[in-house]
């Protein structure tokens, strides 16, 4: 395999962009790392190493050559003549190389490279020391400003996570993360030699584990409404609640393609859907209720079953299970219920006023009263009666209240 590292070295020519050597560079496909040879050095005398502070003299020996490379992302060594040939004998990351000079004089030149704890000096023989080492040089403190810029990426995600665990609002900390991976994204663009492509799906992996950590938060916040629209006795805090979780949940399922993801929506969604129907079932219940009680207790269960209705009615465009379940016509239809029920009650206090103390003409007066405020919403309500009724009511009151001494 070593052939072909030397094959490679030799179509690099000048130790520029090698763009001829296509079938030589597939051969090392195992050891390249979804990277590409940029530059290549060739030396046939001693490179020396230095790693945590020992120091060893690499001779490729009589016949052989060593030979670096620096790829998209790193700097390679390899040395002819070994048993593991084709293998590096030198791995150096670009985002960890500190230094790179080309040291060029009368009798000597060398490349040094070094890094947070290696370093390697030799005498090319064949190449653009120069050249390599500039790339070297630049493209290592674009690595690191890449690395860089991603770990802020991960601090502003550690802190999304914490305040989201907290339960604390996680819109600013959200921003911070966007905005930290907008910076990393101007770095690939800022060195016309970096590898955009492979820089940029380091980000773009980034960026799918905040996504992945945004969808588990959304999730989070759907499962937590299901369960405070289960807890409140509130008619519209509980259709907020829904109204929340459908909406957070749509907007999940639109902004995620992930097949795993879209399996744990299904179930976050039926969850909320049996919550809203049950919602529902409890209007309906109070309703059925209502048909068969007495006249007093029939106008509390219907208002009950009006109320959830119409609360409903106010979400139904972001909830499904309530804009199927048509509320806004149940709500109507349970008005005009209660509407009948209130004047039913009217007359039964009306009926049984003159045997008590004239407080059922009271009651029978703001009965009617209710009724009065919902008959825009029944068809067949006649205003001019009801005005009427009350204002006898009204006499009938006053007449009372002169009977039993109350004026």
């Amino acid at each position: 395999m070593f052939d072909e590292v030397i094959a490679a070295a030799e179509r690099a020519g000048a130790g520029g962009v090698p763009t001829r050597y296509d079938k030589a560079t597939k051969s090392l496909s195992g050891v390249l790392d979804d990277e590409d040879v940029r530059h290549v050095l060739v030396t046939t005398k001693e490179l020396t190493h230095t790693e945590n502070s020992r120091t060893i003299t690499i001779d490729a020996g009589p016949g052989h050559d060593v030979v670096a490379m620096a790829t998209s992302r790193r700097v390679l060594v390899f040395v002819g003549g070994q048993e593991n040939a084709g293998e590096p004998d030198v791995v150096i990351d670009l985002a960890d190389v500190t230094g790179a000079e080309y040291r060029d004089s009368l009798l000597s030149s060398s490349v040094v490279v070094e890094s947070q704890n290696q370093t390697i000096e030799f005498s090319p023989t064949d190449g653009a020391p120069d050249r390599f080492v500039s790339y070297v040089e630049r493209l290592g403190s674009s690595w690191a400003a890449l690395d860089a810029a991603l770990d802020s990426v991960r601090d502003a995600m550690e802190t999304f996570e914490r305040r989201r665990t907290a339960g604390a609002d996680t819109a600013a900390a959200a921003e911070t993360v966007r905005s930290e991976l907008e910076r990393a994204r101007e770095i690939p663009a800022s060195e016309y030699e970096a590898p955009e492509d492979v820089m940029n799906a380091a980000i773009d992996g980034v960026a799918a584990e905040f996504e992945a950590l945004q969808t588990d938060s959304r999730v989070q916040d759907v499962e937590d409404a299901i369960d405070a629209a289960a807890v409140t006795d509130d008619d519209e805090a509980t259709c907020g609640h829904l109204r929340d979780a459908c909406e957070t949940l749509a907007a999940t399922r639109s902004s995620v393609d992930d097949e795993d993801v879209h399996a744990a929506l299904d179930g976050v969604e039926a969850d909320l859907e049996e919550r809203a129907e049950a919602f529902l079932a409890d209007a309906a219940t109070a309703r059925e209720a209502a048909r068969d009680a007495d006249p007093l207790a029939a106008v509390d269960r219907f208002e009950e079953a009006r109320h959830r209705f119409e609360a409903a009615s106010s979400v139904a465009d972001s909830v499904e299970a309530f804009d199927e379940a048509n509320v806004a016509e149940r709500a109507r239809a349970v008005t005009v219920e209660l509407y009948e029920a209130l004047q039913t009650e009217a007359e039964r206090l009306e009926e049984v006023a003159d045997d008590g103390d004239g407080d059922e003409f009271e009651r029978a007066k703001s009965a009617l009263e209710r009724a009065q405020a919902l008959a825009d919403h029944v068809p067949d309500a006649d205003h001019d009666d009801l005005a009427e009724d009350i204002a006898q009511l009204e006499a009938a009151v006053e007449r009372s209240q002169w009977e039993w001494g109350k004026t």
